[in-house]
């Protein structure tokens, strides 16, 4: 048996046999779709189209299942079966692509129709939110334009009367604020008002009390500068009269220096005149030869005579120095100490001798 022999034999085996081949040839004449509503059409090809897929399945199908021996042999069988292959898809290709135009074409209608339809849904959408409602979005799919229609206006109404009632409690609410506020601004203001008045009244008295305190510190301090302008004053007359007292004490210590200087001299001259009156008396008395109270006598007369006139003008000088208060001076008493010490007179000598 030669191998197309075979070839035949075996393809006579599968279902996709000259007959039914031919078959389906017969079934694809005349086929065709008029448009995306002719669904009898679409229907038919489509049906025709499965019949020959299904086919074509199960010849291949078939063919894998009895695919054996040499390679020869099915290098053969899968020249045949190309050729079929090939000889089905020249038929099927052509239906396919009419099913596919058409079902490209309804896709495409399918996705515009959701297009439009999300557009709508979205355009809806839109228009409730500018009115601040609550969006189903699956009940807004299913109303109708008219329902939907209605249901806007409702919802605008609704909103428009809820604006309404919102704008005037706002208003109420302003009006409230504004006479609050007003209210406040003339408490303020009132308050303002007294306690300008209460500084200016505390500010016055403050000054007059600064002013006060500033006349009095000056007051104050005007006397001070003249308790102190008169005890300056009065330091410098005391230190004028202490300076004029120490001038006088001093013009005097000096003036009783040279008089204590001047009776000493005096004294001492006295003295030496008196001893030497008294050594030429006595060498008279003693050359003469005179009686006792004769010489006393002389002694009487010649010593007080002598003295006399000295005496009288030291008690005249101090008569007017006391007159004149120099007793009262500071220097008086100072001027006099251990004048009994110094003086010549017989008192002053009985009373150094008795001391003694």
């Amino acid at each position: 048996m030669t191998t197309e022999v075979m070839v035949i034999e075996e393809l006579s085996k599968y279902p996709a046999s000259k007959t039914l081949i031919d078959e389906l040839k017969l079934k694809c004449v005349g086929l065709s779709i008029s448009g995306i509503e002719d669904k009898e059409g679409y229907n038919k090809v489509h049906e025709v189209r499965m019949e020959i897929k299904n086919n074509r399945v199960a010849f291949t199908t078939a063919y894998k299942d009895s695919k054996k021996e040499t390679k020869l042999f099915w290098d053969k069988v899968d020249e045949k079966v190309t050729a079929v292959n090939l000889e089905l898809s020249s038929m099927e290709d052509p239906l396919y692509e009419m099913e596919k135009e058409i079902d490209t074409e309804k896709e495409r209608i399918k996705q515009e129709k959701i297009r439009q339809e999300q557009e709508k849904l979205q355009s809806r959408i839109n228009r409730l939110m500018a009115y601040k409602t609550q969006i189903v979005v699956e009940s807004l799919r299913i109303l109708k334009d008219d329902e939907f229609e209605a249901y806007f206006e409702k919802v605008k109404a609704d909103f428009e009367i809820e604006q309404a009632r919102i704008a005037e409690e706002k208003a109420k609410e302003d009006a409230r604020i504004a006479e609050e506020k007003r209210l406040k601004d003339e408490s303020d203001a009132k308050i303002a008002a007294e306690k300008a008045i209460e500084d200016a009244r505390i500010a016055a008295i403050k000054k007059a009390e600064d002013e006060k305190k500033a006349e009095e510190q000056r007051i104050e301090s005007d006397r001070l500068a003249r308790i102190t302008e008169d005890q300056k004053i009065e330091s410098d007359r005391l230190a004028a009269v202490a300076a004029e007292q120490a001038k006088i004490a001093a013009d005097l210590k000096a003036k009783q220096d040279k008089i204590d200087a001047d009776k000493k001299k005096e004294a001492d001259r006295i003295d030496l005149e008196a001893k030497n009156i008294q050594d030429a008396k006595n060498k008279i008395i003693s050359t003469v030869g005179l009686s006792e109270p004769l010489k006393v006598e002389i002694e009487m007369i010649n010593t007080p005579l002598r003295e006399y006139n000295w005496m009288r003008h030291d008690s005249h000088k101090l008569s007017m120095l006391e007159a004149g208060g120099v007793d009262n001076w500071e220097w008086y008493g100072e001027s006099l100490y251990g004048i009994e010490n110094e003086c010549p007179c017989q008192n002053c000598i009985n009373k150094r001798m008795e001391v003694k």
